[in-house]
């Protein structure tokens, strides 16, 4: 028995599980058995008799079961299975009796669990490749991924070094060059037998086509630089924020792919950011998390001087949106963007956090000083206009101010605290700055332990949370039914809605998700049974997210299967999403979470999946019907070439379990269409449809099968059904 050869196609408690399957489906059967084409035993229940039943094997043709006796009154029935796209394994019953079943009757018997077993070495097969390409990234993306990455060095000819040096390995090239002529700045990596010269002028002689022409052909041209032979030159124009080329990136090479063309477009991308943060005395555009770091390296480096941050949330980009286009939109924000690095000075420090919102450092400043300097800021910005066919929109931001160490002591509390105050602002109506005051630290968790506990306590007796719902709109012909996930809010002491974002952290602190999820399962179930039989028709489904401190607790699905059956509501109406972090930690209580829904009839969706291609090995043993993937891959796949190969894998590994995707946060038609040529089943964000109180939803899905939010197209499914002939 080889064992090695069987763990690289399924492992043994799988196979032993299947094999119980077999036994159970055929009468008087004592043994199963699975061989390699060549006759090799790979695993068996029991001894079957390697030696009588390895020249049958070798006789089985893909397709074509047959049956054979071995003597003593036993048969062996042997029946192909597909284990890859071109290789097949052979499995082996023995039955004991004096008469022979039919072999048409015991491959009648047997042919669902053979489909599964064949299903389970597609898994497997697939998920050894997508570990073995998360493992080892082609070197296209590890270049991609690498120049993202790229941190700025001690100055902007250091930076460039790098960046060059990094080309030059990534592309196996010749020779890599960035050229800025009127920064006077010529950084190339070359080997002895390039001519210098005759680089230079060919450099010369495509800047200047592509200035007087605005164009450029990204794809290589050819280029004699010595004396042997002609090389590929692959070029592309460095270009400013305000358009204006002003350098190249060139890399030489006996050939290039023709994806290496976007690669260069990304590379002279980040020419151009390190030389915007390195020349014109502007700040240092940051990432997130490096904005952070540094904020909390300034508060503990000065402790005793201020620092405050403005959290900057530009208003009415909706508005914008719809009134002239993402594009226009987009053109907005870059507005902004070069509006707050010509004002916020040499010392301070921007990073761009999301969409529409900024956040800058002032390094000690207090809340005074930041307050005129956030004014200035909102003066320039409404000089500023949107101009499109006849109509005008003045540009505005809502800038909140926290100054650090009076409201908060680390990086993050500060950021959290200046957002409030930005919140703050724009309810108020935008377009004005707002200091964050310590009397105001109620809104973000300043209360006491207990006033926190019983503030969320009444909120649950008092019924003051509000059930809000969000379409998950199918994406192609293959999937019709509509879908929606079950949100919270929170009523505030007004008529505010507070998100969850604003709760939820304090129920997760004190425990009480368990009572929260409850509360969101029996009122979404007492919503759904008060609307009509009409969606049961329109064969709509609701996700309800577990949080895994209910998944934890043993009591919670009792509780979910009472309220089912109390309810009288079809349990295939039902979904409830885990979170891949949730199921990872607690696999063995997932596992028995999901397999109790699943046997009630319920469906059962991971949540926020592709974070982790560890997780992938867990997807045997927990067949859900949903993989959502995580917003972090969907919200950047335009730009992002590593997130639309995650994408690609997850719906791969999807399409093998008989899984449906969901792709969440599809904020713009281009990242829907984006979705649905990867084979995304479904999409969900702001694009899609913005949250709606679900008993408003009910009532629309309730007056016309589905309302508004399906055509009346999208209510049938076609199916096929698959004839087995003899």
């Amino acid at each position: 028995m080889n064992q090695q050869r069987l763990d690289n196609l399924i492992d043994r408690g799988t196979i032993e599980g299947f094999g119980k399957q077999l036994l159970a489906c055929v009468e008087q059967s004592t043994a199963v058995s699975l061989h390699a084409g060549d006759g090799e035993q790979l695993w068996s229940t029991s001894d079957i008799g390697e030696a009588c039943v390895r020249d049958f094997v070798r006789k089985v043709k893909p397709g074509r079961p047959c049956r054979a006796e071995v003597g003593g009154g036993r048969f062996v029935y042997l029946f192909p299975v597909k284990s890859s796209d071109r290789d097949w394994l052979v499995l082996g019953i023995l039955v004991v009796r004096i008469e022979p079943v039919s072999l048409e009757k015991v491959f009648k018997d047997v042919t669902a669990v053979l489909a599964c077993l064949e299903r389970q070495f597609a898994v497997t097969a697939t998920l050894v490749t997508t570990t073995h390409f998360s493992a080892e990234l082609s070197d296209q993306l590890k270049l991609m991924v690498a120049v993202n990455d790229l941190e700025p060095g001690e100055n902007l000819s250091a930076s460039l070094q790098t960046l060059v040096e990094l080309c030059r390995d990534g592309f196996g090239c010749d020779a890599a060059v960035v050229w800025l002529p009127d920064d006077d700045t010529r950084i190339l990596v070359a080997q002895p037998s390039i001519d210098e010269k005759r680089l230079d002028a060919f450099l010369t002689q495509v800047l200047e086509r592509v200035r007087s022409t605005g164009r450029i052909n990204l794809s290589s041209q050819s280029l004699c630089l010595d004396e042997k032979s002609k090389k590929a030159a692959l070029t592309s124009p460095i270009v400013g924020p305000a358009g204006q080329i002003y350098g190249l990136f060139t890399a030489v090479s006996e050939r290039f792919a023709q994806d290496d063309a976007r690669i260069a477009r990304t590379i002279s991308s980040k020419v151009d950011l390190l030389f915007q943060q390195f020349t014109r005395g502007r700040p240092k555009f940051l990432l997130r998390d490096e904005f952070l770091e540094t904020v909390e390296n300034s508060l503990r480096s000065q402790s005793g001087s201020p620092h405050t941050v403005l959290y900057v949330d530009v208003d009415k980009t909706h508005l914008i949106n719809d009134s002239f286009g993402y594009a226009t939109g987009d053109a907005a924000i870059e507005t902004v963007s070069e509006l707050l690095i010509e004002s916020a000075g040499k010392e301070q420090l921007i990073t761009h956090l999301l969409g529409d919102r900024f956040a800058v450092l002032l390094r000690q400043t207090d809340s005074d000083v930041a307050l005129s300097r956030a004014q200035h800021i909102l003066e320039l910005l409404n000089k500023k206009s949107i101009e499109r066919k006849g109509k005008s929109l003045q540009l505005s931001a809502s800038i909140g101010i926290a100054t650090a160490p009076f409201v908060a002591e680390s990086a993050a509390d500060l950021l959290t605290i200046a957002e409030v105050a930005s919140r703050s602002a724009k309810e108020r109506g935008g377009n004005q700055a707002a200091v964050f005051q310590t009397v105001d630290a109620s809104i973000i968790q300043r209360r006491s332990d207990a006033d926190q506990v019983g503030y969320l306590q009444m909120a649950l007796l008092e019924n003051k949370f509000v059930l809000y719902a969000q379409q998950i709109r199918p994406l192609g012909k293959k999937t019709s039914a509509s879908r929606f996930e079950v949100l919270v809010r929170l009523r505030g002491d007004g008529t505010e809605l507070i998100p969850p974002e604003r709760f939820l952290s304090a129920a997760e602190r004190y425990q009480m998700m368990p009572a929260l999820d409850r509360w969101v399962v029996n009122n979404t179930l007492a919503a759904l049974a008060e609307a009509s039989a009409s969606l049961e028709v329109s064969l709509s489904t609701f996700a309800i997210n577990v949080s895994a401190q209910s998944l934890a607790e043993p009591e919670f699905i009792d509780h979910i299967e009472q309220a089912i059956v109390d309810s009288g509501v079809p349990p295939d109406m039902l979904c409830f999403e885990l979170t891949e972090t949730a199921m990872v930690r607690q696999f063995d209580k997932a596992q028995r979470f999901v397999h109790r829904l699943q046997k009630r009839g319920c469906r059962v969706a991971l949540d926020d999946f592709g974070t982790g291609y560890s997780s992938f090995a867990y997807l045997k043993h927990l067949p859900v019907q949903y993989l959502k993937i995580d917003g972090a891959f969907v919200r950047d796949l335009l730009e992002n070439r590593l997130s639309e190969a995650i994408v690609s894998s997850v719906v791969e590994i999807a399409d093998v379990m008989g899984a449906a995707t969901i792709g969440e946060h599809v904020e713009n038609e281009l990242v829907q269409q984006k979705l649905v040529g990867l084979g995304v089943d479904y999409a969900q964000g702001f694009h899609i449809h913005r949250p709606e109180i679900l008993g408003e939803v009910l009532t629309a899905l309730e007056s016309s099968g589905v309302g508004d939010l399906l055509s009346p197209s999208e209510l049938t499914e076609p199916v096929e059904l698959e004839i087995l002939e003899s």
